[in-house]
């Protein structure tokens, strides 16, 4: 029998190449981790983080995106409240105030949000959505904002079993408020296994009510929150298994503000709002304006699962 050496090696060659590509292929889809960090600026209008200094927001605008004509929950038909609690809501579960009920801040108590089953009607989180589907391990939220605490009445009080840890509101300035909110969340990014880290930032709201949304302290607000910013990002470029991970970065803020305040949604600089999306491998939805309710779609694309109840839209084609 005649052996063919040149066909044989051929094979060969041919053998080891498909075999070669599978294991990457599968490098690519299964061996990176994804995470998930959402930095919450509350008040931040997009005309102010035109003017400040801001190095490290402008890193993440350079290799990801920004939505120039994003919103919050406002519309054309129901323009809904400037107040946080209706659009942080939405933020969370992906749905606007007729579901979620918090209208208000005034109404915050009256919502229908949580994922531990004690509501009727309830209305999950974005935390719920991930835990139910096994994709997340731990998950923390840190804000001194009283309407994210654990407390009852509060959006997160009937949420406490799938999220993690979850910060105390403390007392203080905002400036002062911030820095134990980036104190906490520093922490809990160091961790091994940070799945969701909800970070929530108040210092250029307060300042805002305080001095104008357009005042020199409103300015020395977001550039504070930006070294902030670049202290986190800092921390998550160093952890020991970056390269195993795949981290999607979400900044968005809830409103804007006129003078010294935000109530009046029909007020374009109130509604409308900043929104930066950068990750790992991230190809941005181009079509999209970005809305608050495109948050939860958004991140449970990342983790590679949907829910088709939502009426928002992914941001990303990951």
């Amino acid at each position: 029998m005649v052996i063919n050496v040149d066909k044989i090696l051929a094979i060969s060659v041919i053998f080891l190449l498909s075999s070669c590509k599978f294991k990457d292929e599968n490098k690519g889809i299964t061996a990176l981790t994804p995470r998930v960090l959402l930095l919450c600026l509350d008040g931040l209008r997009p005309d102010q983080l035109d003017i400040a200094r801001t190095p490290n927001l402008d890193q993440l605008i350079a290799k990801g995106t920004r939505f120039s004509k994003a919103t919050n929950i406002w519309s054309e038909f129901e323009p809904y409240s400037g107040d946080s609690a209706p659009n942080w809501s939405a933020l969370l579960t992906g749905f606007l105030p007729d579901k979620t009920l918090a209208y208000t801040n005034d109404t915050i108590s009256q919502s229908v949000i949580g994922d531990n089953g004690h509501v009727y009607n309830e209305i999950p989180t974005i935390f719920g959505l991930l835990k139910s589907r096994g994709v997340v391990n731990e998950t923390g939220v840190f804000s001194s904002w009283k309407g994210f605490s654990a407390e009852t009445g509060m959006l997160l009080s009937n949420s406490t079993n799938v999220i993690s840890s979850i910060m105390n509101s403390p007392l203080g300035s905002g400036e002062e408020r911030d820095a134990q909110t980036l104190a906490h969340a520093l922490s809990f990014v160091i961790q091994p296994q940070p799945s969701l880290s909800l970070v929530h930032f108040v210092s250029i709201d307060k300042a805002g009510h305080t001095y104008g949304f357009t005042s020199s302290e409103a300015l020395d607000a977001i550039e504070s929150i930006d070294i902030r910013v670049g202290k986190l990002m800092q921390t998550i470029s160093n952890r020991s298994d970056r390269i195993n991970e795949k981290w999607l970065t979400i900044v968005v803020s809830d409103h804007g503000g006129v003078g010294f305040y935000h109530e009046n949604n029909n007020e374009e600089l109130t509604r409308n709002i900043s929104l930066i999306i950068n990750g790992d491998g991230v190809v941005e939805n181009s079509e999209l304006n970005g809305t608050l309710i495109d948050i939860v779609p958004t991140i449970l694309n990342w983790f590679e699962v949907s829910d088709p109840t939502l009426k928002g839209s992914s941001l990303i084609d990951s």
